[in-house]
């Protein structure tokens, strides 16, 4: 298998995680409506920022995540 090859199936979580979230939410704008799906949007936001900022601070759970979630990491993300 070539490099290139084990590059995308390395990749292949992170692509199915990026489609799943894509119908999931607009799934979720569909189910709930407009007004509600905002609401859960704007809640989801604020816990990913949330997150993220605590990840940028706080060098032990930049760590952690990255340590968890290395399969979905490219190299120039780290």
């Amino acid at each position: 298998m070539t490099n290139r090859a084990r590059s995308g199936m390395r990749h292949i979580g992170r692509k199915i995680y990026h489609l799943v979230g894509g119908v999931g939410l607009l799934s979720l704008y569909f189910i709930l409506g407009r007004k509600q799906a905002l609401i859960f949007y704007a809640a989801l936001f604020m816990l990913i920022l949330l997150i993220d900022g605590a990840r940028l601070m706080i060098p032990a759970w930049n760590r952690a995540l990255f340590a968890r979630f290395r399969s979905f990491i490219r190299k120039n993300e780290e």
